[in-house]
């Protein structure tokens, strides 16, 4: 029997990453080939031991360079779950809103897809910024809130909603995107397109059955929805549009 190596983005693992080794396990049971869930330490890790990956979990960034440089197969997304952005001020800053951005330097991890969705807020909202200073990663974004060197930042949402209370005192959230632009990705690698039918299958069919429920519920997830062709190119034009 075929066995698929699956990997999951470790921002997703932090928390009881045992509910993956229950959908791994899931599939197993319900697709004519065994899922094997290997679990990553880091970001590091998870990159590095990529290209063994046969099934993948991935955040917008990994997903893009996935479909474009190593041909995986967009499969499947969670229902209703997307990737956003908040919008944040230094504690001195009095009264802050979007038009504060105007002219502003913004903090932010420049080479990550949320950066992009911000982006896109603000020019929706016709306001121009001033330069982005790049911080290696959204905690330090965080740090220089605290440490008075910066006045505005974006934050990746799932950063913000996992911060400690302390540090999310050092900080005010003013706004939070509601693009429904960019969505974690279930991915399928290129020697395994030909299972792609049987995994969506069974995906779609996960909220029928009690079993199937149980994961959902542990993933926090409602449903798996097919990704469109529409969907995609959407994400892959957000990434692209301020490169």
């Amino acid at each position: 029997m075929d066995r698929l190596n699956f990997m999951v983005c470790p921002h997703e693992t932090t928390n009881n990453p045992d509910k993956w080794f229950l959908f791994a396990q899931y599939m197993s049971m319900n697709c004519s080939f065994r899922v094997g869930f290997e679990m990553s330490f880091d970001f590091a890790d998870f990159h590095e031991n990529l290209s063994n990956a046969d099934l993948v979990y991935a955040n917008p960034n990994d997903t893009v360079k996935l479909v474009r440089e190593k041909g995986y197969k967009p499969l499947a997304h969670p229902e209703g779950v997307y990737d956003e952005v908040v919008f944040v001020a230094n504690t001195a800053v009095d009264a802050p809103n979007l038009a504060s951005l105007n002219g502003a330097e913004i903090h932010t991890v420049t080479t990550m897809l949320p950066t992009n969705i911000g982006m896109q807020v603000l020019q929706k909202a016709s306001i121009v910024p001033g330069q982005f200073v790049n911080q290696a990663s959204w905690l330090g974004v965080v740090a220089a809130m605290r440490d008075n060197t910066a006045e505005y930042g974006f934050l990746y949402k799932d950063t913000y909603d996992a911060l400690s209370d302390m540090n999310k005192e050092s900080v005010q959230r003013f706004h939070t995107s509601e693009e429904h632009a960019a969505f974690h990705s279930l991915l399928l690698g290129p020697d395994h397109i030909d299972k792609a039918e049987e995994i969506l299958r069974v995906l779609k069919g996960m909220h029928a059955t009690d079993q199937g429920r149980e994961v959902l519920s542990a993933l926090g997830v409602t449903n798996w929805l097919p990704i469109t062709n529409g969907e995609f190119t959407q994400m892959l034009d957000l990434a692209a549009a301020y490169a």
